[in-house]
């Protein structure tokens, strides 16, 4: 096997000016990572595999996962290419978006996720912070397209509160209870309101027909204002209120 000529024994003036060169550049104040984005592309025109892989290493570390040559791919994209690679982002994203490949991703993900719960978690979080809009679209498409595995998610979570938080429980009731005395006007008929209670079919809970505690307008615990509602409806109105239309 015939061995590898080593550049600085061979051409030494010539490797010299190029080090020269490259210290020059970073005297001058240009960026490590465009530096290496020229040095990549130098590279990709010589051919050669040792100084591209070199290069595409350092571009990584300084931040940099792609570039632009101007010439188009093999497949007539001009579009960006991956540092890592130097494949055409085009297509790169329509391997990506293939059945097969999209579905072992989805697995591998997924795996990984299970595998790195807390590493998983903050990304996520990193994710929604970085992009707050999209995070707030993405969970309200997911939302409306699970409404059931939503609201159980949603109740899992109250339940778990309620067991580990015990004391937020306790703060609740209380607050409830306070609004409650405070919204019992001295004529309100107490008796046929703990009876009303009393009657509430199985499944469904006491609900204010005017919250007590709305932005608009607060209702009383009285008689009146009181209905039966299903648990699942109760819990989706909340302390919403639309004013009786004329």
């Amino acid at each position: 096997m015939k061995p590898r000529l080593i550049p600085f024994n061979v051409a030494p003036q010539i490797m010299q000016a190029f080090v020269d060169f490259s210290m020059e550049m970073a005297k001058q104040g240009v960026e490590k990572s465009l530096a290496e984005l020229v040095k990549i592309r130098a590279s990709q025109l010589n051919h050669c595999a040792f100084c591209l892989h070199m290069h595409t290493r350092e571009a990584l570390a300084a931040g940099e996962s792609k570039y632009f040559t101007g010439r188009p791919c093999r497949n007539g994209h001009v579009a960006f290419r991956l540092t890592l690679s130097g494949v055409c982002y085009e297509c790169y994203r329509a391997y990506q978006t293939r059945p097969e490949v999209a579905a072992a991703n989805s697995k591998s993900a997924s795996t990984w996720d299970r595998n790195n719960p807390e590493a998983a978690r903050a990304r996520q979080q990193r994710w929604k912070k970085e992009n707050p809009e999209a995070a707030r679209l993405y969970s309200r498409r997911w939302h409306q397209a699970h409404l059931e595995q939503s609201r159980e998610i949603k109740r899992q979570a109250a339940r778990r509160t309620r067991t580990e938080r015990p004391e937020l429980k306790r703060a609740y009731e209380g607050a409830r209870r306070a609004r409650k005395r405070s919204a019992t006007p001295p004529w309100a008929e107490l008796e046929a309101i703990k009876e009303f209670y009393a009657r509430c079919p199985e499944g469904c809970e006491v609900d204010h027909i005017i919250p007590l505690t709305n932005d608009l307008v607060c209702g009383l615990h009285v008689l009146a204002n009181l209905q039966y509602l299903p648990a699942r409806e109760n819990s989706r109105k909340k302390n919403n209120f639309k004013p009786f239309s004329t």
